[in-house]
């Protein structure tokens, strides 16, 4: 990371936790504008992010908000990734995910 910016927005999902009916699952993200380039670090990826294969990888918003639209529509359903694309979404000031 070269250099952190601005926050740019918060979002807190809340609702009924998959595996506790009785428990609420609570996730606050926090946005920060950022720039950045050159060689990633070292990653500590938990087990589904190394199943997943997870990598770093600098790109424009835009470009990152097509790619996860896509993910969504190749039955990868996940929580995360559609809470990422939403906040992606409303960055970039797209009307819908179409």
């Amino acid at each position: 990371m070269e250099e952190v910016l601005e926050l740019v927005g918060k979002v807190t999902e809340r609702r009924v936790d998959k595996y506790d009916a009785k428990t609420v699952f609570e996730m606050v993200s926090w946005y920060y504008g950022c720039r950045g380039e050159g060689e990633m670090g070292m990653q500590r990826l938990s087990g589904y992010e190394a199943e997943l294969e997870f990598r770093p990888q600098w790109m424009e918003l835009r470009e990152a908000f097509f790619r996860n639209l896509r993910l969504c529509s190749d039955s990868f359903p996940n929580r995360w990734l559609e809470r990422e694309t939403e906040v992606m979404r409303i960055l970039l000031g797209e009307d819908s995910w179409a």
